[in-house]
């Protein structure tokens, strides 16, 4: 008896020191509790929706928006549930139709537009104070045409399209622990190739993008950095037959055209924000004639100008400060070290044994020459007041009104406003003494055409969006209008409505969200002559 007293005092005892120990308080690091998100999407149609959470890759994920119903999402709000204790919050905005980029909000305001039908294009997100400093903002998002080819960004990085009228569809949401000693940023990128169109894979971290011997063109391309906690994204530009230089893009928007049949012919790449403090980007290229060119760094350009040269294929490598690539990269070495050329501004170079010219017996250059004016140049082109592309005729600026994309079928946004002004501009051609002497015909401007003009019939395409059923295999297409396609979520081609299918119990077997490619017509698409300006 006295045994099984003692042993209840005992147990007593021990319940009594388990319950203390459980009342102290916790020494796990903050940074190693998760921080809770709801939110909500304002979506075509739906209005507003609440996010939803899912479980991806062990972590809590705020999804919000639809996929595979063609649907944009036209404003967001994030909220913050628990952040563990540290002070900030979360920050981000939107790109928008029409109007561009809303200015930055905090957790629980709303980014974009209701009651306008405007999508969103593009997003950027960001974490602040000592949120920051201990853990990483990171999002992806679905894109109309391209799905979830960007993955994953991180802390500012843009996420979407701009410039290429492209809806929003989803987005989703992590927030994880920082952990930048393991850091290891990836380059990726890849082109849209003459005959092939767009590389179905990524090329990354100097690996060969195009292809070499071939005679194939370039004729876009896209480039994205992942893997990286700092803020700061990647810019680029390129070098486009008969448009020259073409506006700066980021973080995996292209930069070129698809579906015109136009070379690029140089690109420039760069950093910026924190990454261009701990990075240098190098990338180098092949080139029609030239072959393998030497490396370019941080917005130099690398190719050929006026040259009517084409690129063929590129490296692009990231470096931490202080470090550079070898001479040999996947088996690569540069034909030459020049990384670009201009046809008008070649590269100086100092004989190693200087002549000293001799002065001839009858001087060909007058005693007392005169100053005269710079010879100069004056060129008429067109530029669209929306885009600000440049052509060289009236009628290739007509065609790029009405441009459209044999693959996507889509309208050129500068279609809608039609608004171009003509302009000229005088450029110098060379700066020299004249005595009171006609300008010689030698030192003139020509134009030196390098394709001939062809015309081309294309498709037009319309791609065109169904729900399939898994199980009896029929495919049941949108509406006539906008009111029988929410009514009946579409039909079938036996005229049978998808919510009587639905309850007839066949969807069982699951329903995704597809779309058909459907020729629709031909157009005839002429291209005028292509070349270069040159000094005789």
């Amino acid at each position: 008896m006295k045994m099984k007293k003692g042993m209840k005092k005992l147990a007593a005892t021990l319940l009594a020191a388990l319950l203390m120990i459980t009342q102290l308080p916790a020494v796990e690091s903050k940074a190693a509790a998760s921080i809770g998100m709801s939110g909500k999407a304002h979506v075509q149609s739906y209005g507003d929706t609440n996010g939803r959470i899912t479980y991806e890759n062990g972590i809590d994920t705020l999804v919000l928006g639809t996929r595979g119903q063609a649907k944009r999402v036209e404003s967001i709000t994030v909220n913050l549930q628990n952040n563990t204790g540290y002070a900030g919050t979360i920050q981000y905005r939107v790109h928008r139709q029409t109007y561009g980029w809303t200015d930055w909000v905090n957790a629980g305001q709303p980014a974009g537009t209701t009651g306008q039908g405007k999508r969103l294009e593009a997003i950027q997100m960001r974490l602040t104070g000592e949120l920051a400093a201990h853990y990483d903002i990171r999002y992806q998002v679905h894109i109309q045409t391209y799905g979830d080819n960007q993955g994953w960004v991180y802390n500012g990085a843009l996420a979407g399209t701009t410039g290429e009228a492209k809806r929003l569809e989803e987005v989703k949401i992590q927030i994880v622990p920082k952990n930048i000693a393991s850091e290891t940023p990836s380059i990726n990128y890849r082109v849209h190739r003459q005959t092939y169109g767009w590389e179905t894979t990524w090329a990354k971290d100097g690996a060969v993008s195009g292809t070499t011997g071939q005679g194939k063109r370039l004729e876009g391309i896209s480039i994205d950095i992942k893997g990286t906690s700092y803020c700061g994204s990647v810019e680029y530009q390129t070098h486009v037959q008969s448009y020259g230089w073409m506006n700066w893009v980021a973080d995996g928007a292209m930069s070129g055209t698809s579906g015109q049949a136009k070379r690029l012919e140089a690109i420039r790449i760069r950093l910026t924000g924190e990454l261009a403090n701990h990075y240098d980007i190098y990338y180098r290229v092949h080139a029609q004639s030239f072959g393998w060119m030497g490396w370019a760094k941080n917005g130099e350009a690398a190719g050929t100008a006026r040259y009517a040269k084409r690129l063929e294929a590129i490296q692009i490598v990231l470096c931490r400060k202080g470090t550079a690539p070898g001479a040999n990269v996947a088996g690569i070495v540069s034909a030459t070290s020049d990384s670009y050329k201009d046809a008008l501004n070649p590269t100086p170079t100092t004989p190693t044994t200087p002549t000293v010219p001799t002065v001839p017996t009858t001087p060909t250059v007058p005693q007392n020459p005169t100053l005269q004016p710079a010879l100069t140049q004056t060129v008429t082109y067109y530029q669209c007041d929306s885009c600000n592309n440049i052509y060289r005729t009236e009628e290739e600026l007509e065609q790029h009104f009405a441009f459209w994309d044999p693959k996507y079928h889509v309208i050129c946004s500068c279609g809608v406003n039609k608004a171009g002004t003509k302009r000229t501009a005088t450029f110098t051609i060379r700066d020299a003494y004249y005595s009171n002497q006609v300008v010689p015909e030698t030192h003139k401007v020509v134009w030196v055409a390098t394709e001939p003009a062809y015309t081309e019939t294309k498709e037009i395409v319309e791609m065109v969006p169904y729900r399939y059923c898994g199980k009896c295999k029929k495919r049941f297409y949108a509406g006539k209008n906008q009111q029988e396609s929410e009514k009946s979520g579409g039909v079938a081609n036996d005229g049978e409505y998808f919510w009587d299918h639905y309850y007839a119990g066949c969807l069982r077997g699951g329903v995704d969200g597809e779309t058909e490619r459907r020729v629709i017509g031909t157009d005839t698409v002429t291209e005028p002559e292509y070349g270069y300006y040159k000094v005789q």
